[in-house]
């Protein structure tokens, strides 16, 4: 054992970054481990790469609570990975002394001791090729990584409408498809079908439900077949509520007073006198002429949440229900604060006013008015399943993340073990290097400044200063020393301020317009749930319009956003950091060069210019931004409807 662990340590570096990224690229792996292993279990669970897995299912406030935490864990990872790569992309665009001289003869500068951006296009094709790999493989991490796991609940958008008498279901009484009404689902009254062929008016209605055809009623193994049989037989364990609440709350099936003599149900020569004997060809091998039915009418209905923040008012959101017209509704809306403070409840199957082609059809069949409106008696309720939630993993999008992480360890692995030494990472490597072999661009130039080097790269200057000369020269020329005081921020160029800040200060007014959008939405409140949906602002149907991966990318952007000011903001920290360790080699007592490969009195530390005091605290406040915009920006996956 000793021996295995002592070879095992030969494999690490002890070089300063290197020995780093060793540890780095051992916590990639393991990251990419654990996620390969879940990866194997799902896809033994759903075989194929573009389902999804159900991982849990269970009570609701645990499947929330498992959400949370799975969450957090996916945010840690995501700002891991992101902070592993950003070391190794800081490196890979740390120059050689090759490339410094090599810029410098073409009078260009290079950045040390920080990720530059400007390095990269002057580096050797090989760095620029694994930085462009790191840089690359982190955007599918941001993207879609937050999205591999969600929560998704029972929201029962569509239910079954059934209208019946208190005989249906009971064995001695009869009931016979589509009802007594003699209308299936989605045409505008009874005695319709829209198999007949008259005014297209006649056909289709908004407000009557999803439309069935007549064939699917008397198909036994048709699903609205099988529905119907199904609530016959189970709704005496449903729950039985009172009109009033069932006004409100539209149960699934309500019990009518049937405005006959017999509570059981309708004949169909009670509801329809057909005086020309229009029915009897398509109805009597259905529904016999003088045989009770117990069942007037059944469809499918939907109910849908407006996607906007328009309502009716500040505490009032409205649904639009389809079967408005069938439940008595005089428009599409219903709405989410609705009570009723009237013990009965009448409702009208049929519009007052209805096309002429209608009115006509049905006084053609002798279909009796009186079935316009029933009393209701009382409703039953059917046992909700949304004390059953899930927890879901996409298995697509967890390969994608762990492709990534594989391209990332690998180039990681390449960077450690086959770079070569000559790259200057630290500003100790610099200095040692030019100290060793001063630069020839600039050999004798002791009292060489920024001004100088710009006078270079960017031609001559028309202000100089009092101690200034118009032409550089070979030799060293003195100038006058003058000590002022310069604060530390001040030695970061304009463009790094605004490059950190004018993304973080979008992002905030972004997140402030849409905080207020919800504060209207929510009632003048922020009552909304963390990282649930039970009352949902919807930026919008992206689905619907874009497709699934539009409405993926945009929920994830603002991961993307967050990590690109976390890096522009560590980038900050990085370089004025930088400054400050350049300042502290002129002051007493002297102290040794920061190297990657220490000689004598020089010394390695284990980062490159952003210490642990400053890296851990900004990691932590990365992870719990990462954390609360996956949880207030996200997709939702209901179930229950369409």
């Amino acid at each position: 054992m000793y021996m295995t662990m002592k070879g095992l340590f030969k494999f690490i570096p002890k070089e300063g970054w290197r020995r780093t990224g060793t540890f780095n690229l051992i916590l990639l792996s393991c990251y990419g481990l654990v996620l390969l292993v879940c990866f194997a279990i799902a896809i033994s669970r759903s075989p194929t790469l573009d389902s999804t897995t159900i991982i849990f299912e269970g009570d609701c406030q645990k499947t929330k609570n498992l959400n949370l935490v799975l969450h957090f864990l996916l945010n840690l990872i995501s700002t891991l990975t992101l902070a592993s790569s950003s070391y190794f992309m800081q490196i890979l665009s740390a120059p050689s002394r090759q490339e410094i001289d090599r810029a410098h003869s073409r009078l260009r500068s290079l950045d040390i001791g920080v990720s530059s951006l400007k390095n990269i296009r002057l580096v050797s094709p090989l760095k620029t090729l694994g930085w462009l790999v790191l840089s690359i493989s982190s955007i599918p991490i941001h993207l879609l990584f937050n999205s591999s796991i969600f929560q998704t609940s029972y929201q029962g958008s569509d239910w079954q409408l059934t209208i019946a008498s208190s005989g249906f279901g009971v064995q001695e009484i009869e009931f016979f498809l589509p009802g007594a009404s003699l209308a299936n689902a989605g045409v505008p009254g009874p005695g319709l079908n829209a198999s007949e062929t008259y005014d297209p008016e006649c056909n289709y209605e908004s407000g009557y439900g999803e439309y069935v055809s007549l064939t699917e009623y008397w198909n036994t193994s048709s699903p609205v077949y099988q529905g119907i049989t199904k609530t016959a037989n189970e709704y005496k364990s449903w729950h039985n509520i009172t009109p009033q609440a069932c006004h409100v709350e539209y149960a699934s099936f309500i019990v009518v007073d049937t405005g006959t003599d017999n509570s059981n149900g309708w004949t169909r020569s009670q509801v329809f006198s057909d005086p020309h004997d229009d029915l009897g060809l398509i109805w009597d091998p259905h529904i016999p002429r003088n045989n009770v039915n117990s069942l007037w009418y059944s469809t499918l209905c939907t109910t849908n949440l407006y996607t906007a923040t328009e309502s009716f008012d500040a505490d009032t959101l409205a649904c639009a229900n389809g079967c408005f017209t069938t439940l008595g509704m005089r428009g599409t809306d219903m709405l989410t604060n609705m009570t009723s403070s009237d013990s009965n409840w009448t409702i009208a199957v049929q519009r007052d006013y209805v096309s002429p082609c209608v009115s006509t059809r049905q006084q053609e069949l002798g279909y009796n008015n009186t079935f316009n409106t029933f009393d209701v008696k009382y409703c039953l309720e059917q046992p909700s399943s949304n004390d059953t939630c899930r927890v879901g993993l996409s298995n697509l999008l967890l390969f994608t993340t762990i492709i990534c992480i594989i391209l990332k360890a690998i180039t990681c692995t390449i960077v450690i073990y086959y770079l070569s030494n000559t790259s200057l990472v630290t500003l100790g490597d610099t200095l040692e290097s030019f100290i060793t072999i001063p630069d020839p661009v600039t050999l004798g130039l002791g009292t060489f400044t920024i001004h100088d080097s710009h006078r270079l790269q960017f031609g001559k200057r028309t202000i100089f200063g009092p101690d200034d000369t118009i032409e550089l020269s070979d030799t060293i020329v003195p100038r006058i020393w003058h000590r002022k005081t310069t604060r530390l921020i001040s030695t970061l160029p304009k463009s790094t301020w605004s490059g950190t800040f004018a993304p973080i200060l979008f992002f905030i007014g972004i997140g402030g317009y849409f905080t207020s959008q919800i504060y209207m939405y929510d009632g003048s409140s922020f009552r909304g749930a963390f990282g649930e949906s039970d009352s949902p602002f919807f930026i919008g149907d992206y689905v619907g319009d874009y497709g699934f991966t539009a409405t993926l990318l945009i929920a994830n952007l603002p991961q993307f956003i967050l990590s690109y000011c976390f890096l522009s903001y560590s980038s900050l920290f990085t370089r004025m950091l930088a400054e400050k360790e350049f300042n502290s080699y002129s002051l007493a007592p002297h102290k040794p060069l920061r190297v990657s490969y220490p000689v004598g009195h020089q010394t390695s530390t284990y980062w490159l210019q952003l210490p642990y005091i400053f890296s851990v605290p900004l990691l932590t406040m990365s992870t719990l931004l990462h954390w609360f915009a996956t949880n207030s920006i996200f997709l939702f996956a209901p179930q229950g409807g369409k």
